[in-house]
């Protein structure tokens, strides 16, 4: 029987500074995920591949496709946004 807690979401808020961001994001069968957080991005350590950006300032991005989030993320990009990012977890036993 699987354990209900192996598997927990942790949500954080990262703060991404002007300009571009560095974060490659992908549409899959479960929702959007980040894909690749290259090298030069401000969000290296914060954000990481498998993580979901869930809201940008605020806009519940749950439900929207990689390239909406992107349009939004770039539309942004002159000003500081504020990410709330969930990530899975599994915890070792």
């Amino acid at each position: 029987e699987e354990d209900p807690l192996k598997h927990l979401e942790f949500e954080r808020v990262c703060v991404a500074p002007p300009g571009k961001l560095g974060v490659v994001i992908d549409t899959t069968k479960l929702g959007h995920v980040v894909y690749q957080v290259k090298d030069e991005s401000p969000l290296q350590g914060l954000v990481f591949p498998g993580d979901r950006i869930i809201a940008i300032d605020g806009i519940d991005t749950r439900k929207m496709t990689a390239s909406n989030i992107t349009k939004i993320m770039a539309r942004k990009a002159g000003l500081e946004r504020k990410l709330t990012v969930s990530s899975k977890t599994e915890i070792a036993k």
